[in-house]
């Protein structure tokens, strides 16, 4: 057992690194061509494209359902080390279901989006092309769905560098289309939504050709097995409810947001939301390494290794988070001053405050692989998902009684504090988990590390200047002082073991 774990703390530590340098390269290229389509489309049509997609987004949570359900079964499959004939057979349902997933999808908002699409404050002249867009962007919604079960066999098996590849190839896909944009004749707005519908569909390609070529033990079969297609079903529709929540929260907002505020707040908050996923992804690619070994070691009954797990996922999770995210509130000004050159309206507090928020979901985020290991989601889906959907009503009544576009963040912030206690509650009968033992194990040494690290930037952020030589000696002060706290009050000794011998291992490289 002790080699086992020791074998698949490698593959994390390998998948881990393969995902930061797909994510590194696709931030770099995605922030370029962030502010070149900005720049190109203008703040007003850019406004109007995530308002337009956000939309049609709102249509396709039984895609974000579906998803989880066919990571989860195969992960769990592979856990209990079944036949390849078993996870070929979910495989291949679970496309046949996500090509009705697709049409219905198109159905839904083809005849039911474009009431929503009226309702939008789309300044006038642009109506004509809104509709462009929102018709393009159901396709390539529809073409994102039939992805999702080559990307979920490919997480699955954990191939990790296949996934960075093909990512890494969309996204300068994405940056030769911005080249296009700039130089075609006619409506940018439109040409946008076009390019990216040829991108989607060529990436989707390429994930059937490895899925087909590579993992060439499970191949796609034309079949229906009544048996597995009510287990995925039965389960996403319970992962349905938490999809329609964070819909609610992501693109219901935004749409929430349009009703009270012109396009440029839904630029900013479109800028924002991008700039501070950016940051948030360092995070996410560690968490998605470690998922897949969450539901193999909950499959295989080793529940207490994959609660330690779950805890030492979390922590580092969040100093991962709070050790980038730190520095650039500090210099958020400049930062996004440089990167654009021309900056809407809010998008500074909304990055800070999305990135507050993230650090919040980060706390639990680990809680809800658990959760779906079991496949015992019913109960735990209901109420997280009605305690996630407060933001909605609550956002809508900020903004109806006056308040500033910020307040929405502030309402995410709250409700994401109260949701961490809402799973740790309903968790524990499910697997045994502790509260006191998260508490010991998670909250306390993050909490310490934390206050430790920032007391001093936070009382310096407020008696200085705010200069550009100001602002990124504080970032860099605040970098030193978190990984000095990290390393002497947030790790536990096993970790701090692992970290000197990669650094030894590393000076012996440069002697």
């Amino acid at each position: 057992m002790p080699q086992e774990t020791s074998a698949n703390n490698k593959r994390i530590a390998k998948n881990t690194a393969l995902l930061y340098v797909r994510m590194l390269v696709m931030m770099a290229v995605s922030l370029y061509t962030s502010r070149v389509v900005l720049r190109v489309l203008g703040i007003d049509d850019f406004g109007i494209y995530n308002v337009v997609g956000g939309v049609v987004t709102m249509f396709a949570f039984l895609n974000s359902s579906m998803s989880i359900s066919v990571q989860r079964f195969l992960s769990f499959e592979l856990g209990k080390k079944n036949e390849e004939s078993q996870i070929n057979i979910v495989y291949s349902v679970s496309f046949l279901i996500h090509v009705l997933i697709a049409a219905i999808i198109f159905l839904i908002t083809e005849s039911l989006g474009i009431f929503f699409l009226e309702e939008l404050n789309i300044p006038m002249g642009r109506q004509n092309a809104a509709h462009a867009i929102f018709h393009i962007s159901v396709l390539t919604t529809c073409i994102s769905v039939i992805q999702i079960p080559f990307t979920g066999l490919i997480i699955a098996k954990e191939k990790m560098d296949a996934y960075a590849y093909i990512s890494i190839v969309e996204v300068f896909l994405r940056l030769a289309l911005v080249y296009l944009l700039s130089v075609l004749p006619f409506d940018r707005l439109i040409c946008y939504a076009y390019l990216l519908l040829g991108s989607s569909i060529v990436v989707c390609f390429a994930y059937y050709l490895y899925c087909h070529y590579k993992i060439s033990q499970v191949q796609l079969a034309f079949f229906w097995d009544k048996t597995i297609v009510k287990r995925m079903l039965s389960f996403a529709s319970y992962s349905l409810f938490g999809e329609v929540a964070w819909t609610a929260v992501g693109q219901g907002v935004t749409v929430t947001l349009n009703l009270f505020f012109p396009p440029a707040v839904n630029a900013a908050r479109a800028i924002a939301i991008q700039a501070s996923c950016a940051i948030k992804k360092f995070v996410d690619n560690f968490q998605m390494a470690i998922n897949p070994q969450i539901v193999k070691l909950y499959a295989a009954g080793e529940r207490n290794d994959m609660l330690k797990l779950c805890y030492r996922g979390t922590r580092l999770s969040f100093y991962l988070l709070l050790l980038i995210s730190a520095p650039f509130i500090f210099c958020a000004d400049y930062i996004l001053n440089i990167w654009l050159e021309e900056v809407p309206i809010y998008t500074t507090a909304f990055c800070i405050l999305a990135l507050l928020g993230f650090l919040f979901d980060i706390l639990s985020n680990l809680l809800s692989t658990v959760v779906k290991a079991t496949g015992n989601i019913r109960t735990y889906q209901i109420i997280v998902s009605i305690v996630l959907f407060l933001n909605l009503p609550f956002s809508y009544l900020c903004l109806a009684l006056g308040f500033t576009p910020e307040s929405v963040y502030w309402v995410y912030i709250i409700v994401s504090f109260a949701l961490l206690f809402v799973r740790l509650r309903l968790l524990r009968p499910m697997v045994g988990i502790s509260i006191k033992d998260y508490c010991k194990s998670v909250l306390y040494p993050i909490i310490k590390t934390t206050l430790t690290a920032l007391i001093l930037p936070i009382i310096i952020y407020w008696h200085v200047e705010h200069t550009v030589w100001n602002s990124f000696s504080l970032a860099m002060l605040s970098f030193l002082l978190i990984s000095l706290s990290i390393y002497y009050l947030g790790l536990e000794s096993e970790e701090k073991n692992f970290v000197r011998q990669k650094i030894n291992i590393f000076l012996c490289k440069r002697k």
